[in-house]
């Protein structure tokens, strides 16, 4: 694992993008997992940057949302899918039809999950996958739970996570009881991973996820066994760390 201290937020988006440039140059074509809220945001305005000061060439690329509210439609406008195609999708050269998303509005949500793991197979599997962390420790939409899921899912939201969704909602109440979710399992396979945290509220979930045992009640704790984690978090988020873990120095 390594850790990557940012400055401030706007640090953070520049460490993030270059991180994810570096590594859409080992393979073409590259498979990269999206994350959608708060954190990733500055990440994907310097990739844009990059894009529009031609220093940067997405046509090489197919994207796969790491999550959805289970049941809304992809076009509508609380949706992480217009969440990401407003902040990224649609401001570079990413080829349309290579652009997936969770759609579980119609249909089987079983039927919509195998598909998508199926798209995922099909493409090779993701080469770099975008994560945030939640209050609670869930990535994506795995909530703490008693075993680690494995496949793309359907999964009751956490209250907590619901109220981190508020802001999209009219009212709590209107915030969907469901999401739709890669799988720990499937996050898992992807070559490298990219964490993304930023704020003092994130201190704790970091620290049980990274200080702690594995647990799936912690369910970013499996983190700790990926091969080729990156973290990245601002100074402020970086004070869950040690000055050492698993006897290897944190890298900066």
């Amino acid at each position: 694992m390594e850790l990557i201290i940012a400055d401030n937020r706007k640090d953070l988006g520049r460490k993030g993008a270059e991180f994810i440039l570096d590594e859409m140059k080992k393979a073409s074509p590259f498979i990269l997992g999206l994350a959608a809220g708060n954190t990733p945001v500055p990440v994907y305005e310097e990739l844009v940057k990059k894009y529009e000061a031609g220093e940067a060439d997405f046509s090489h690329v197919e994207t796969f949302n790491v999550d959805e509210f289970a049941g809304m439609r992809t076009s509508d406008e609380r949706s992480f899918a217009t969440q990401l195609r407003q902040q990224f999708l649609d401001r570079v050269n990413i080829p349309f039809a290579r652009r997936n998303t969770l759609e579980s509005s119609s249909g089987s949500p079983r039927s919509a999950c195998e598909q998508y793991e199926a798209k995922i197979r099909a493409a090779g599997g993701i080469h770099l996958q975008i994560l945030g962390i939640g209050k609670n420790a869930h990535i994506g939409f795995n909530e703490p739970s008693n075993a680690f899921s494995r496949r793309t899912q359907r999964v009751r939201l956490d209250e907590r996570t619901r109220k981190a969704s508020r802001s999209l909602f009219p009212a709590l109440s209107d915030v969907p009881g469901y999401g739709i979710t890669m799988g720990v399992g499937t996050i898992m396979r992807a070559r490298a991973i990219l964490l993304l945290a930023n704020g003092p509220d994130k201190i704790n979930p970091l620290k049980r996820a990274f200080l702690g045992p594995v647990n799936p009640r912690v369910p970013a704790s499996i983190l700790q066994f990926h091969p080729n984690l990156t973290v990245v978090v601002t100074k402020e988020a970086a004070r869950f760390a040690s000055a050492s873990y698993g006897g290897k120095r944190w890298q900066h």
